[in-house]
C-alpha cells in the first residue's frame, strides 16, 4: 500500500512528455417557477470522479509521466479524505500532494505519475476513501507499459506550464535537451504570492470587488468602497463586529456576531443582544432578566423576588409570613418572663427576666430566626445549625431542665418554642420536636407529640404544650398530639395563610380572610370580623393586625385572673409591622422599628432596650 501524503510526485517534469487533462464540466441545475416557500436541505458530500481508467500508455523505461484526474464534490457538505492508497504496482505508480479535502460544489485536480521500470505492462488500483455519500471508497484502474525505444527527436515539445505546488508556476519556455536519449525541459520557477491555479499565477485578490485590492482593504468579505472605520482599529465598519468600540482582534468567544468588547452576553450567543430590564446584562445569561437590580445579595434570588434584598437568604425563610424575609428583618420573640429582637445582623439582644435573659450569652450571633419558650430561646443559624440557650440543656425533669435547649443535630429551615417544647423544620421539610417528656413519651400525655408527627414536606411548624401544628407550601394545615388541640378538623380542607398556637388553644387565618379558632379556652369566638395580615395567641387571648391600616386588635378570655391588660391595645396606636403576645404583655413593632408594649407592668414592659423605644410622639 502507498499512501498519498509523503510522495515526491515528479522531477519538476523534466521526463515528462506532455500532461493530460481530464475535466469533467457538471452543470448547476437553477430552480424557476418555486412557489412562495421553499425548503433547503444540505446534502451530505458527494464525490465524483472524472474517470474510473487512467491510461498512461506506452513509455519509455524510466520516463515519468503526470497527468490529472479532476475530483468533484457534487454534495452540499465538506468533502473529506481519510486515505488515497494504491495497490498492486505500487512501485512506479504515485500520486502528488492535495489538498485533502473539497468543500461543497467545488473541485480539485488529483496528479497521477507514472514511471516506467522494466519492459511490460503495468496495472494498479487508485483506491480514494471519504466521507461521500454515494460510497465510501471510489476506485481508478491505472494503466500503464514500459519499453525500451530511445525517443527524442527534435525535444521541440514543450510541456504546458502547471502549479507546481499552491504557491510556484513552473513555466516552460524553451526547448529541451536530448539526454540519454529522453528530451529533458527545464521549467522556470516562479512564485506566485497570491496563489497558483490552472496553470496560472493569481492577480492580486479583490474578494469583494469593492475596488480595493485585499491587501489595503479594510473589509476584505463585505464591499466598503468607502472603507469607513469608526472606532479606528483597522477593521472597516461594513464587516466590524463591534464597530463603536476598538477591537483589532474581533474576538468572539460565543460566535454570535457580536464582538466580546460589547457583546452583552459573552459566552452564550444571542445575536439579537435582547435586554429586557436595560441592565447591560443579556437576558440569555441574565439570571434576572426582567429585574435590572439582578441579585445584589448574591443568593441566588432575583431582587424583584427576594424578601431579603440587601442580606443573602437563599432558603428565603420568612417565619411570620408578612414578606419580609427573616434575616435581614428584625424578629420579635415574647415569652412569659422575657422578650429578645433578633437584629438584622443576626445577633439577640433580650430583657425581662429568667433564664432567657441570664444565659444569653451562650446563643449564637449569626441568627436567621428566634423563638422563645417559657424558660429557654432557640434559633436558626446561618449555616442552617439550631443553637439554643436557657434552661433545658439538660433533660433531669427537675425544674425547667427538660431537655428543651438540646436540638438534635442537622439543618434546619425554622424553629418553634413554646413552654419547654421545641419544635422545627428540617433543610428537606421534615418536622422534628424535642423537650418536656421526649426521651420517655410512652404512656404519657406527651407520647402523641412525640410519636405521631406526620410525614413533610412542611413549612411552617409551631408548639403549644401538647400538641403541635404544620403547615404546607399548599397551605394544608395538621395537627397532632393530645387534647383538642391536637385536631385539625376547623381547617381541613381549607388553605391556611397565617397560624398561632398556644399551650391549650390553636388560631389560624384563611386564604379567604377567614378566622378559626379551636382549643380548650373560652373567649376565642369573638375574634375580629375583618381581614387580619398577622395573628399571635397566647394561653387565654389571641392578637392580631388588620389588613387594612394594620392596627392591633385583641380577643379572648375577659376573666380578671387572666387579663392583665395585654388584650388592651393603647389608644391611637400608630400602624405596626410585627405582633407578638405573651400570658402577661402585647408588644408590636412600629414601621419605624420601635417597640410599644401594654400589659402588665413588669421588666417586659420597663426593660425595653433604648434603641427599640419609641419617641414621644410614637408611644
Amino acid at each position: 500500500m502507498l499512501g498519498f501524503p509523503n510522495l515526491f510526485w515528479g522531477c519538476h517534469m523534466r521526463n515528462c512528455l506532455n500532461v493530460f487533462v481530464l475535466i469533467i464540466a457538471f452543470g448547476t441545475l437553477n430552480c424557476g417557477g418555486c412557489e412562495s416557500e421553499a425548503f433547503v436541505v444540505r446534502n451530505p458530500p458527494l464525490l465524483v470522479v472524472g474517470t474510473d481508467v487512467l491510461d498512461f500508455g506506452l513509455l519509455p523505461l524510466e520516463y515519468t509521466a503526470t497527468r490529472k484526474i479532476q475530483l468533484v464534490n457534487a454534495g452540499d457538505q465538506k468533502l473529506v479524505f481519510e486515505d488515497m492508497t494504491i495497490t498492486g504496482d505500487t512501485d512506479v505508480f504515485s500520486i502528488g500532494p492535495n489538498a485533502g479535502e473539497i468543500n461543497y460544489g467545488e473541485s480539485i485536480e488529483l496528479l497521477v505519475s507514472f514511471t516506467a521500470k522494466e519492459e511490460k505492462a503495468y496495472e494498479a488500483i487508485l483506491v480514494l476513501t471519504s466521507n461521500s455519500r454515494n460510497k465510501t471508497e471510489a476506485e481508478i484502474l491505472l494503466k500503464g507499459e514500459g519499453f525500451e525505444e530511445i525517443i527524442c527527436g527534435t525535444c521541440d515539445q514543450i510541456p504546458e506550464d502547471v502549479c507546481a505546488d499552491e504557491n510556484t508556476l513552473l513555466v516552460y519556455t524553451e526547448e529541451g535537451e536530448c539526454v540519454e536519449g529522453v528530451c529533458r525541459y527545464v521549467p522556470t520557477e516562479v512564485d506566485c504570492p497570491y496563489g497558483c491555479e490552472d496553470a496560472r499565477c493569481l492577480p492580486a485578490p479583490d474578494e469583494d470587488a469593492d475596488g480595493i485590492l485585499d491587501g489595503d482593504d479594510n473589509c476584505i468579505t463585505v464591499p466598503n468602497a468607502d472603507q469607513a472605520d469608526e472606532d479606528d482599529d483597522g477593521v472597516g465598519d461594513a464587516c466590524d463586529n463591534c464597530p463603536g468600540i476598538p477591537n483589532a482582534d474581533q474576538t468572539d468567544t460565543d460566535e454570535d456576531g457580536v464582538g466580546d468588547v460589547c457583546d452583552n452576553c459573552v459566552d452564550v450567543p444571542n445575536p439579537e443582544q435582547g435586554d429586557e430590564d436595560t441592565d447591560g446584562a443579556g437576558d440569555l445569561c441574565d439570571m434576572c432578566p426582567e429585574d435590572s437590580g439582578n441579585d445584589v445579595d448574591a443568593d441566588g434570588v432575583c431582587d424583584s423576588d427576594d424578601n431579603c434584598i440587601t442580606v443573602a437568604n437563599p432558603n428565603q425563610t420568612d417565619s411570620n409570613q408578612n414578606g419580609v424575609g427573616d434575616r435581614c428583618e428584625l424578629i420579635l420573640a415574647l415569652g412569659t418572663f422575657a422578650a429578645c429582637v433578633k437584629d438584622i445582623d443576626g445577633g439577640v439582644d433580650c430583657w425581662g427576666g429568667g433564664e432567657i435573659v441570664s444565659s444569653v450569652s451562650q446563643a449564637a450571633t449569626d441568627y436567621v430566626q428566634i423563638d422563645l419558650g417559657q424558660a429557654h430561646g432557640c434559633g436558626v443559624r446561618q449555616n442552617g445549625e439550631i443553637q439554643c440557650w436557657g434552661a433545658g440543656t439538660t433533660d433531669t425533669g427537675s425544674g425547667y431542665e427538660h431537655g428543651q435547649s438540646m436540638a438534635p443535630a442537622g439543618l434546619y429551615k425554622m424553629v418553634s418554642a413554646n413552654t419547654h417544647h421545641s419544635c422545627a423544620v428540617t433543610a428537606e421539610g421534615e418536622v422534628k420536636c424535642w423537650g418536656q417528656g421526649a426521651s420517655a413519651p410512652e404512656g404519657t400525655t406527651f407520647e402523641n407529640l412525640y410519636g405521631s408527627i406526620p410525614e413533610g414536606p412542611f413549612v411552617d411548624v409551631q408548639v403549644g404544650y401538647r400538641h403541635a401544628c404544620a403547615l404546607r407550601a399548599s397551605g394544608e394545615m395538621l395537627c397532632w398530639g393530645a387534647s383538642t388541640c391536637a385536631s385539625h378538623t376547623d381547617v381541613e380542607g381549607k388553605v391556611v395563610r397565617g397560624f398561632s398556637l398556644a399551650p391549650y388553644q390553636n388560631c389560624a387565618i384563611t386564604e379567604d380572610d377567614e378566622l378559626l379558632c379551636w382549643g380548650s379556652v373560652g373567649g376565642f369566638d369573638d375574634g375580629p370580623e375583618v381581614p387580619l395580615s398577622k395573628i399571635s395567641v397566647s394561653y387565654y387571648h389571641a392578637c392580631a393586625l388588620t389588613e387594612a391600616d394594620q392596627q392591633p386588635v385583641c380577643w379572648g378570655s375577659s376573666d380578671s385572673i387572666h387579663d392583665r391588660g395585654q388584650m388592651t391595645p393603647p389608644e391611637d396606636a400608630p400602624e405596626f409591622w410585627d405582633l407578638v403576645t405573651a400570658q402577661n404583655n402585647t408588644c408590636a413593632f412600629t414601621m419605624e422599628n420601635k417597640l410599644i408594649c401594654w400589659g402588665q407592668s413588669n421588666a417586659i414592659q420597663n426593660g425595653i432596650p433604648e434603641i427599640y423605644q419609641p419617641t414621644t410622639d410614637e408611644e
